[in-house]
């Protein structure tokens, strides 16, 4: 993965955690985290949690719409009761923004270091 732009900054974003079911899919990310990390320009791993869509965002896919608005009255209890485990999608955005501008001391984020970069 070379590039001619010596100021390129990398991020990756994954899921929070994984399941038995997902072995082979953890190792091969966690293989790619690793190469990225390894390289020599700045390198960010996002890995959120729990993400609510914002601004009016709607899948296609049916199973994903009907999740979300059977688990929108949940957000505002997650955020209170575990709030390192929620973020959004806006605040993931600005987050990749502002790592991609400025970057962090932490290479890997997870929803509270999303949080806490977004602002």
């Amino acid at each position: 993965m070379r590039t001619s732009l010596p100021m390129l900054t990398r991020t990756s974003t994954a899921w929070a955690e994984y399941t038995p079911v997902t072995h082979d899919y953890a190792r091969v990310k966690g293989r790619t985290e690793n190469e990225l990390l390894a390289l020599d320009r700045p390198v960010f791993v996002v890995r959120p949690g729990f993400i609510q869509p914002c601004h009016c965002i709607t899948s296609r896919t049916r199973i994903y719409r009907y999740l979300c608005s059977w688990s929108a009255w949940l957000f505002p209890v997650l955020e209170r009761l575990a709030p390192k485990y929620v973020t959004t999608t806006e605040r993931l955005g600005r987050a990749m923004v502002a790592l991609a501008k400025h970057g962090d001391e932490q290479r890997l984020l997870r929803s509270d270091g999303i949080n806490r970069v977004a602002g």
